[in-house]
């Protein structure tokens, strides 16, 4: 539909996930404060590849070489990661 956001995770990242002996499970853009508790829930996550991450986000400027960025999906992850390397830290 026009002017809706998705979610897509490729059969390969699907398919590597079951190949190490582990379930699948699509996290799609979400809750800022629920990263904690979701990654308490799981026992790992792979971040698939999928647009540009924004380079204002590593000090760098926007260039020809970009092509769509998705920043709520930056903020989200990054927060994922966040949240996963203080729980491994513990």
């Amino acid at each position: 539909m026009a002017g809706q956001g998705f979610s897509v995770i490729g059969h390969d990242y699907l398919d590597a996930v079951r190949k190490a002996g582990a379930i699948p499970l699509g996290i799609p853009v979400g809750d800022l404060d629920a990263c904690q508790e979701l990654v308490a829930t799981v026992d790992g996550i792979v971040l698939a590849g999928g647009e540009d991450i924004d380079p204002v986000r590593y000090g760098a400027r926007i260039d020809m070489r970009c092509s769509a960025l998705a920043p709520e999906r930056d903020e989200y992850e990054l927060k994922l990661l966040e949240a996963a390397l203080a729980a491994n830290t513990g």
